[in-house]
């Protein structure tokens, strides 16, 4: 049960003693129900005064367990749901390469309140149906077995005609998540995109193409629900003509042989409900629970427990090497049998025309991506994508900036000294602009408070500030000044670190500059 492995485990442990108690109230009210008639047709004032305490006491401590037990439940839940989209999103930031841009967002937003609802919510529900029908039949067999037994087993058959719909019901479901996965990155696109669109009059060739996403997702959610809410009607007419015209008919004929008293019939009649309706829910929620199959296929692989991050045996950079590396997509060659060797304070310097895998070189030096063909060392050794990421700092032509302040944004949340900041702000040639905004300026989203290359500063002094052995520097100052260009040049090629650079706009007495020049469009 995800409840139980995510939620809370005293939360849990004390929600299911309180679901105990209150799923005895099926019973007590069967109680009550034949007590009554039994009392109308041969008890005493007395009594009746009698059973109208126990009753009234009885639903007043009933009400009064329901109330903590939904608030424990709650509380569960919300547990739950905390610890599912932390281990979710801890997942995806270890995995980059396994998701897309919607696929993410779409397990974190529409499928993970998919999970909480349909999922989460109906583990609780079946467990509560389960101890109601539990005592609702061990009562009822106390009162009489055979009637009992007989409105218990006509309850069973509906359950048994479920399964005719489950496979499809599976089926639906993956089809509407992935529906959904393609309409969140299709919208994604159109908010990102909304200045080009407006600018080239494409408002109605986006509504349409986004249209053509809504109607395929809200196709696949009809046809999901529908699936489920057929299955669900069927069994509930099912089961109502067989307890109508069966069950209702023995139970009389047993009143008839005189083995039953009214009021005996009445309590079983009213416990019924407690038989057939948990069971109807059960069915339900099974049914809901495999329109979620997607994401919990997803979640079994997660481990339950939080691996650390593979660390370098050393994290002392001394060289790097390829062996005929290659990356390919859609059966292409960027580039093929890369052999490169570079040393601790290197600056290489990337050349080729656009289109020849320059800076998806880059992102697979820094593990950012896999190498298809070929062997990648560090130091000699083997080395996890993961544990790269540690040993590169990855200056970006196009940075992504937080909707944060320039602290958080050249941080990250970490902890430094401030005249570590202070030397990477100054490092980046950001200094005015700190001097000028602070360093808890709010930046607004994607930086749109700031310019580009201010921007591309703090990308820089990000880099820096991480304090990486090796810089990967992909057209850092396209966006920069002249003059400013040159101060950030002049400090990236004599700095201590080890230097891999993209450059389109570099002057000859610059590249003599650089210990070795790559032209990948020539290996």
């Amino acid at each position: 049960m995800k409840i139980y492995q995510y939620g809370n485990k005293k939360l849990f442990y004390l929600g299911f003693v309180l679901l105990l108690i209150v799923s005895t109230n099926s019973a007590f009210m069967a109680y009550i129900v034949g007590r009554f008639i039994d009392i109308a047709t041969g008890g005493t004032v007395a009594q009746l005064i009698q059973m109208i305490v126990i009753s009234a006491v009885g639903i007043i401590l009933y009400y009064i367990f329901q109330m903590i037990y939904i608030e424990i439940k709650n509380r569960l839940v919300y547990s739950c749901n905390v610890k599912i989209k932390e281990e979710l999103f801890d997942h995806i930031l270890k995995r980059p390469n396994q998701f897309s841009t919607k696929q993410a967002i779409s397990y974190m937003t529409n499928d993970m309140k998919q999970l909480e609802i349909k999922g989460i919510l109906n583990e609780l529900l079946i467990l509560q149906n389960g101890l109601l029908f539990i005592f609702a039949l061990s009562y009822g067999l106390f009162l009489n077995i055979e009637t009992t037994l007989f409105f218990f087993f006509t309850s069973l058959v509906p359950i048994f005609v479920n399964q005719f719909f489950s496979a499809k019901i599976k089926t639906s479901s993956t089809i509407w998540s992935d529906e959904n996965s393609e309409y969140v990155g299709k919208l994604t696109d159109s908010v990102n995109g909304l200045d080009t669109i407006l600018n080239y009059h494409a408002q109605e060739s986006a509504k349409k193409s986004l249209f053509t996403n809504i109607f395929a997702v809200e196709r696949a959610l009809k046809k999901m629900n529908n699936l489920s809410d057929f299955s669900s009607q069927t069994v509930v007419s099912l089961a109502y003509l067989l307890i109508f015209c069966v069950s209702f008919s023995f139970g009389i004929f047993r009143v008839l042989q005189g083995a039953l008293t009214i009021g005996g019939f009445m309590a079983i009649v009213q416990l019924s409900n407690s038989l057939v309706n948990p069971l109807f829910a059960i069915v339900t929620a099974r049914n809901e629970q495999k329109t979620t199959t997607k994401l919990s296929a997803l979640l079994a692989t997660i481990p339950s427990t939080k691996q650390k991050t593979v660390e370098l045996v050393s994290k002392e950079f001394e060289e790097l090497t390829l062996k005929d590396a290659g990356i390919y997509f859609n059966d292409r060659a960027l580039f093929e049998k890369l052999n490169i060797t570079i040393k601790k304070g290197d600056k290489i310097l990337i050349l080729a025309p656009s289109g020849y895998g320059k800076s998806t070189l880059l992102r697979a030096l820094g593990g950012f991506i896999p190498f298809t063909t070929g062997t990648y060392q560090i130091n000699q050794k083997m080395v996890p994508e993961n544990s790269l990421l540690s040993q590169f700092a990855m200056m970006k032509q196009a940075p992504f900036i937080f909707d944060d302040t320039i602290l958080f944004n050249l941080t990250m949340g970490h902890e430094y000294p401030n005249e570590k900041i202070e030397q990477a702000i100054a490092n980046s040639q950001l200094s005015e602009v700190i001097a000028e905004k602070g360093l808890n300026f709010q930046v607004g989203e994607k930086g749109k408070y700031l310019s580009g290359g201010q921007l591309q500063r703090i990308e820089i002094a990000r880099a820096l500030l991480a304090d990486r052995p090796v810089i990967l520097a992909d057209e850092v100052t396209s966006a920069l000044d002249p003059k400013t260009s040159e101060r950030v040049t002049e400090f990236l090629l004599t700095g201590s670190f080890t230097l891999i650079e993209i450059a389109h706009k570099t002057s000859e007495a610059n590249k003599k500059r650089y210990t070795k020049i790559i032209q990948l469009d020539q290996i």
